[in-house]
Protein backbone atom coordinates (compact mmCIF):
# COMPACT_ATOMS: atom_id res chain seq x y z
CA UNK A 1 0.00 0.00 0.00
CA UNK A 2 1.68 3.65 -0.99
CA UNK A 3 2.69 5.60 1.97
CA UNK A 4 0.67 8.86 3.25
CA UNK A 5 3.92 10.63 2.35
CA UNK A 6 4.16 9.15 -1.41
CA UNK A 7 -0.09 10.07 -1.93
CA UNK A 8 0.58 13.52 -0.66
CA UNK A 9 3.63 13.79 -3.18
CA UNK A 10 1.80 12.89 -6.11
CA UNK A 11 -1.17 15.13 -5.29
CA UNK A 12 1.08 18.06 -4.69
CA UNK A 13 2.35 16.64 -8.64
CA UNK A 14 -1.04 16.90 -9.65
CA UNK A 15 -1.97 20.37 -8.04
CA UNK A 16 1.21 22.10 -9.46
CA UNK A 17 0.85 20.63 -12.64
CA UNK A 18 -2.91 21.43 -12.74
CA UNK A 19 -1.78 25.13 -11.47
CA UNK A 20 0.56 25.20 -15.18
CA UNK A 21 -2.31 25.18 -17.85
CA UNK A 22 -3.15 28.26 -19.12
CA UNK A 23 -6.48 29.92 -17.90
CA UNK A 24 -9.08 29.68 -19.76
CA UNK A 25 -11.13 32.91 -21.24
CA UNK A 26 -13.88 33.21 -23.60
CA UNK A 27 -16.05 36.37 -24.69
CA UNK A 28 -19.29 37.56 -25.82
CA UNK A 29 -19.66 39.97 -28.47
CA UNK A 30 -20.98 43.50 -28.33
CA UNK A 31 -22.46 46.22 -30.59
CA UNK A 32 -22.57 49.80 -30.00
CA UNK A 33 -24.29 52.32 -33.18
CA UNK A 34 -24.30 55.70 -33.69
CA UNK A 35 -28.22 55.95 -33.94
CA UNK A 36 -29.33 54.71 -30.25
CA UNK A 37 -26.98 56.81 -28.46
CA UNK A 38 -29.37 59.34 -27.09
CA UNK A 39 -27.57 62.49 -28.62
CA UNK A 40 -28.20 61.16 -32.19
CA UNK A 41 -32.12 60.75 -31.72
CA UNK A 42 -32.69 64.42 -33.12
CA UNK A 43 -30.54 62.72 -36.58
CA UNK A 44 -27.34 64.54 -37.59
CA UNK A 45 -25.28 61.59 -36.48
CA UNK A 46 -23.16 59.21 -39.13
CA UNK A 47 -24.20 55.98 -39.76
CA UNK A 48 -21.18 54.94 -37.43
CA UNK A 49 -21.72 51.18 -35.78
CA UNK A 50 -18.80 49.74 -33.24
CA UNK A 51 -18.29 46.10 -32.70
CA UNK A 52 -16.02 43.93 -29.98
CA UNK A 53 -15.72 41.31 -27.93
CA UNK A 54 -15.79 41.67 -24.13
CA UNK A 55 -13.60 39.11 -22.49
CA UNK A 56 -14.49 37.22 -18.90
CA UNK A 57 -12.75 34.56 -17.24
CA UNK A 58 -9.42 34.47 -15.52
CA UNK A 59 -9.69 38.28 -14.48
CA UNK A 60 -6.38 39.62 -14.83
CA UNK A 61 -5.89 38.10 -18.58
CA UNK A 62 -9.73 39.48 -19.45
CA UNK A 63 -9.06 42.74 -18.16
CA UNK A 64 -5.38 43.47 -20.04
CA UNK A 65 -7.39 41.81 -23.51
CA UNK A 66 -10.48 43.97 -22.87
CA UNK A 67 -8.10 46.90 -21.77
CA UNK A 68 -6.10 46.50 -25.53
CA UNK A 69 -9.47 46.25 -27.44
CA UNK A 70 -10.23 49.64 -25.41
CA UNK A 71 -8.01 50.99 -26.51
CA UNK A 72 -7.23 50.30 -29.90
CA UNK A 73 -11.43 51.65 -30.53
CA UNK A 74 -11.01 54.67 -28.73
CA UNK A 75 -7.49 55.77 -30.53
CA UNK A 76 -9.53 55.26 -33.54
CA UNK A 77 -12.25 57.27 -32.84
CA UNK A 78 -10.11 60.37 -31.51
CA UNK A 79 -10.46 63.34 -33.62
CA UNK A 80 -10.24 66.14 -30.83
CA UNK A 81 -7.88 68.76 -30.58
CA UNK A 82 -6.32 67.17 -27.27
CA UNK A 83 -3.23 65.32 -28.04
CA UNK A 84 -4.49 61.68 -26.81
CA UNK A 85 -7.67 60.87 -26.22
CA UNK A 86 -9.38 61.48 -23.05
CA UNK A 87 -12.18 58.68 -22.84
CA UNK A 88 -11.80 56.35 -20.88
CA UNK A 89 -14.29 53.89 -21.76
CA UNK A 90 -15.98 53.08 -25.22
CA UNK A 91 -19.37 54.37 -24.78
CA UNK A 92 -17.59 57.67 -23.75
CA UNK A 93 -15.04 57.38 -27.30
CA UNK A 94 -18.07 56.82 -29.42
CA UNK A 95 -20.21 59.89 -27.85
CA UNK A 96 -16.88 61.81 -28.00
CA UNK A 97 -16.82 61.40 -31.63
CA UNK A 98 -19.86 61.47 -32.72
CA UNK A 99 -20.29 65.00 -30.84
CA UNK A 100 -17.23 66.51 -33.04
CA UNK A 101 -19.04 64.25 -36.43
CA UNK A 102 -22.14 66.22 -35.68
CA UNK A 103 -20.15 69.90 -35.97
CA UNK A 104 -19.02 68.95 -39.45
CA UNK A 105 -22.24 67.36 -40.36
CA UNK A 106 -23.33 70.02 -42.72
CA UNK A 107 -19.86 69.79 -44.57
CA UNK A 108 -20.00 65.95 -45.26
CA UNK A 109 -23.32 64.67 -45.97
CA UNK A 110 -23.15 66.30 -49.43
CA UNK A 111 -20.44 64.04 -50.36
CA UNK A 112 -22.40 60.90 -49.08
CA UNK A 113 -21.82 57.66 -47.40
CA UNK A 114 -21.33 59.26 -43.90
CA UNK A 115 -20.18 56.13 -42.28
CA UNK A 116 -18.04 54.21 -40.60
CA UNK A 117 -17.19 50.99 -39.04
CA UNK A 118 -15.34 49.72 -36.28
CA UNK A 119 -15.14 46.23 -35.44
CA UNK A 120 -12.74 43.94 -33.36
CA UNK A 121 -13.53 40.14 -34.25
CA UNK A 122 -12.18 37.00 -32.53
CA UNK A 123 -10.70 34.94 -35.74
CA UNK A 124 -8.79 32.21 -34.01
CA UNK A 125 -8.55 31.04 -30.44
CA UNK A 126 -6.97 27.60 -28.79
CA UNK A 127 -5.63 26.25 -25.26
CA UNK A 128 -2.58 29.51 -25.63
CA UNK A 129 -4.04 32.05 -27.78
CA UNK A 130 -6.38 33.79 -28.84
CA UNK A 131 -5.93 36.51 -32.58
CA UNK A 132 -7.76 39.71 -32.80
CA UNK A 133 -8.71 41.09 -35.87
CA UNK A 134 -8.86 44.74 -35.74
CA UNK A 135 -10.68 46.66 -38.99
CA UNK A 136 -11.08 50.22 -39.21
CA UNK A 137 -13.35 51.68 -42.32
CA UNK A 138 -14.61 55.01 -42.78
CA UNK A 139 -15.69 57.51 -45.22
CA UNK A 140 -12.31 59.15 -47.03
CA UNK A 141 -14.22 62.41 -46.40
CA UNK A 142 -14.03 61.87 -42.36
CA UNK A 143 -10.73 60.24 -42.19
CA UNK A 144 -9.55 57.94 -44.49
CA UNK A 145 -5.96 57.69 -42.69
CA UNK A 146 -7.74 55.59 -40.06
CA UNK A 147 -9.29 52.91 -42.68
CA UNK A 148 -7.13 49.81 -42.10
CA UNK A 149 -7.33 45.81 -41.21
CA UNK A 150 -4.45 44.38 -38.90
CA UNK A 151 -4.47 40.75 -36.70
CA UNK A 152 -2.79 40.57 -33.57
CA UNK A 153 -2.05 37.51 -31.03
CA UNK A 154 -2.49 37.70 -27.44
CA UNK A 155 -1.01 35.36 -24.61
CA UNK A 156 -4.39 33.72 -22.76
CA UNK A 157 -1.90 32.55 -19.68
CA UNK A 158 -0.56 36.24 -19.41
CA UNK A 159 -3.05 38.33 -21.48
CA UNK A 160 0.00 39.88 -23.20
CA UNK A 161 1.12 40.73 -27.47
CA UNK A 162 2.57 37.56 -28.49
CA UNK A 163 5.45 38.99 -30.69
CA UNK A 164 6.10 37.43 -34.00
CA UNK A 165 9.31 36.27 -32.96
CA UNK A 166 7.40 33.52 -30.43
CA UNK A 167 4.56 32.73 -32.93
CA UNK A 168 7.14 31.81 -35.70
CA UNK A 169 10.00 28.93 -35.17
CA UNK A 170 11.01 28.75 -38.19
CA UNK A 171 10.89 32.45 -40.04
CA UNK A 172 13.09 32.10 -43.12
CA UNK A 173 10.99 28.42 -44.21
CA UNK A 174 7.74 30.15 -43.26
CA UNK A 175 8.13 33.58 -45.69
CA UNK A 176 9.61 32.25 -48.15
CA UNK A 177 7.17 29.17 -48.39
CA UNK A 178 4.57 32.27 -48.42
CA UNK A 179 5.94 33.67 -51.19
CA UNK A 180 6.60 30.94 -53.32
CA UNK A 181 2.31 29.46 -52.57
CA UNK A 182 0.51 32.97 -52.23
CA UNK A 183 -0.19 36.23 -53.41
CA UNK A 184 1.73 37.45 -50.89
CA UNK A 185 4.91 37.45 -53.72
CA UNK A 186 3.44 40.41 -55.47
CA UNK A 187 2.79 41.85 -52.17
CA UNK A 188 6.17 41.72 -51.22
CA UNK A 189 8.04 42.27 -54.89
CA UNK A 190 5.69 45.56 -55.37
CA UNK A 191 7.29 47.13 -51.88
CA UNK A 192 10.66 46.01 -52.94
CA UNK A 193 11.39 43.68 -50.63
CA UNK A 194 13.29 40.70 -52.68
CA UNK A 195 14.90 38.72 -49.99
CA UNK A 196 13.65 36.74 -47.36
CA UNK A 197 14.71 38.45 -44.53
CA UNK A 198 13.47 42.12 -46.16
CA UNK A 199 10.23 40.58 -46.35
CA UNK A 200 10.29 39.61 -42.39
CA UNK A 201 11.53 42.34 -41.18
CA UNK A 202 8.84 44.16 -43.10
CA UNK A 203 6.32 41.70 -41.21
CA UNK A 204 7.71 42.88 -37.99
CA UNK A 205 7.63 46.27 -38.70
CA UNK A 206 4.02 46.23 -40.33
CA UNK A 207 2.75 43.82 -37.05
CA UNK A 208 0.54 42.70 -40.00
CA UNK A 209 0.41 38.31 -39.30
CA UNK A 210 -2.50 36.69 -37.78
CA UNK A 211 -4.48 33.50 -37.65
CA UNK A 212 -8.08 32.61 -38.87
CA UNK A 213 -9.81 29.27 -39.42
CA UNK A 214 -7.78 28.99 -42.69
CA UNK A 215 -4.77 29.63 -41.42
CA UNK A 216 -2.00 32.45 -41.57
CA UNK A 217 -2.73 35.35 -42.86
CA UNK A 218 -0.53 38.06 -44.05
CA UNK A 219 -1.57 42.01 -44.35
CA UNK A 220 0.43 45.10 -45.63
CA UNK A 221 -0.73 48.04 -43.09
CA UNK A 222 1.85 50.43 -44.99
CA UNK A 223 -1.45 51.32 -47.70
CA UNK A 224 -4.05 53.50 -47.12
CA UNK A 225 -7.33 54.35 -48.69
CA UNK A 226 -7.02 57.46 -50.92
CA UNK A 227 -9.49 60.36 -51.73
CA UNK A 228 -12.21 58.73 -53.93
CA UNK A 229 -10.60 55.31 -54.31
CA UNK A 230 -11.90 51.83 -52.64
CA UNK A 231 -10.01 50.90 -49.39
CA UNK A 232 -8.17 47.34 -50.05
CA UNK A 233 -5.21 45.91 -48.61
CA UNK A 234 -2.67 43.44 -50.25
CA UNK A 235 -3.37 39.84 -48.40
CA UNK A 236 -1.69 36.98 -48.33
CA UNK A 237 -2.68 33.55 -46.78
CA UNK A 238 -1.92 30.11 -46.03
CA UNK A 239 -3.22 27.13 -44.81
CA UNK A 240 -2.68 25.16 -42.01
CA UNK A 241 -1.76 22.36 -43.17
CA UNK A 242 1.17 24.00 -44.80
CA UNK A 243 2.60 26.20 -41.87
CA UNK A 244 2.28 24.33 -38.70
CA UNK A 245 5.46 22.67 -39.13
CA UNK A 246 7.14 26.65 -38.96
CA UNK A 247 5.24 27.64 -35.81
CA UNK A 248 6.04 27.72 -31.91
CA UNK A 249 4.70 24.30 -30.73
CA UNK A 250 3.96 26.37 -27.57
CA UNK A 251 1.13 28.18 -29.34
CA UNK A 252 0.00 25.65 -32.28
CA UNK A 253 0.90 22.19 -30.49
Amino acid sequence: MPSLKYILFCFSLLLFNGCQNPPQVTHVLKSLNAESRAMCRDGGCPDLQVTFPVFSGDTVVAKKINLFITDWIRSTLFMGDDSSPTATEITQALDQYLLMAKDYQPELTHRNNYSGRLAADVTFSNHAMVTLKFTAQFNTAIDAKKSKTAYVSVDTSTGHLISLDDLVAQKEALTTILGQQTNALELFSSIGLVTVQKQYEYWQQNKSVGFNTYGLVVIDQSTSASQGKKFVQPTGQLPWNKILAYLNPKYFP
